[in-house]
């Protein structure tokens, strides 16, 4: 589990990852009506068995993913950002 100042980042035993709080572009959903999501939601994106997420992180406004392909995502603007590995 990881926390920001408005949401929470759930990360159960099969990599699968859970959001909910504020939905302002950092929570791995698609903007939509929903400000505010009550309980955790899927994040699609790292729902497959070839991409999963193994660490988290959260700052006030992004999520941070570690996946197990060493790959890093940040989520915020309601986008997927991979940062490039080296």
């Amino acid at each position: 589990m990881a926390c920001g100042r408005f949401h929470v980042a759930l990360l159960v035993e099969d990599g699968q990852l859970f959001t909910f709080g504020l939905n302002a572009g950092h929570l791995g959903h698609p903007k939509g009506n929903e400000v505010y999501i009550q309980q955790p939601l899927l994040v699609t994106k790292f729902n497959s068995q070839q991409e999963y997420v193994q660490k988290l992180a959260c700052s006030d406004l992004t999520t941070i993913c570690y996946t197990n392909k060493g790959d890093i995502y940040l989520l915020s603007d309601y986008k997927y950002r991979k940062i490039i590995k080296q």
